[in-house]
């Protein structure tokens, strides 16, 4: 509920430059991505075309054309132009640890919306190996990871068996697994069946 008066005080810091501690300090990479997801979340397109032109060269020089890739494919994703999105994603080097989940996540949507249903299954796999293997995350991330990949396969299989049908049962599985990463999004892929 707070999410609009966030939205603004970060806007009033970057209209002042006040982000950092300093004018000579870079912004970080934690904080860039927060206002990132903000942005997406509330529909602030423009804002977000603006900020990633204006702001990704404040960031250190050596995450700065990753980050404004990574941003890119987001917003071309949330725009629907999945094929531009696919196209940003791709050009993301995995070198931040804190971001391997944010694209993963992302080019499983994005091979949901495009019907790549093989590259989808490929990339559940090792995702989910990637997750087991993993000590750097936390127990609970891990668990809302995995939940989302669960009822990710099985809305993946109902889109490419067209099986319409399945739509309650994706409803209660949603439901039954409790905290689950990208719910919104999932919640939005199963209504779609139901139109």
């Amino acid at each position: 509920e707070y999410e609009r008066e966030e939205f603004d005080v970060y806007t009033q810091l970057f209209i002042h430059n006040a982000f950092s501690a300093t004018e000579k300090d870079y912004l970080s990479l934690v904080f860039y991505r927060n206002v990132m997801l903000l942005a997406l979340n509330l529909k602030e397109f423009e804002w977000l075309r603006k900020f990633i032109n204006e702001f990704s060269p404040k960031l250190k020089p050596e995450y700065m054309e990753n980050m404004m890739n990574l941003a890119s494919a987001n917003l071309c994703f949330e725009e629907g132009d999945f094929e531009q999105a696919l196209q940003y994603i791709s050009r993301v080097q995995y070198d931040i640890f804190l971001y391997k989940t944010d694209i993963k996540n992302l080019m499983l949507r994005i091979y949901y919306e495009l019907g790549y249903f093989e590259q989808a299954f490929s990339l559940v796999d090792s995702y989910r190996h990637f997750l087991s293997d993993s000590t750097e995350l936390s127990g609970m991330f891990k668990k809302q990871q995995m939940n989302f990949l669960n009822i990710y396969v099985k809305l993946l299989k109902a889109k490419a068996d067209g099986a319409g049908s399945s739509v309650e049962f994706l409803q209660n599985e949603i439901k039954k697994q409790g905290q689950t990463a990208l719910q919104n999004w999932l919640t939005r892929k199963i209504d779609e069946f139901s139109n």
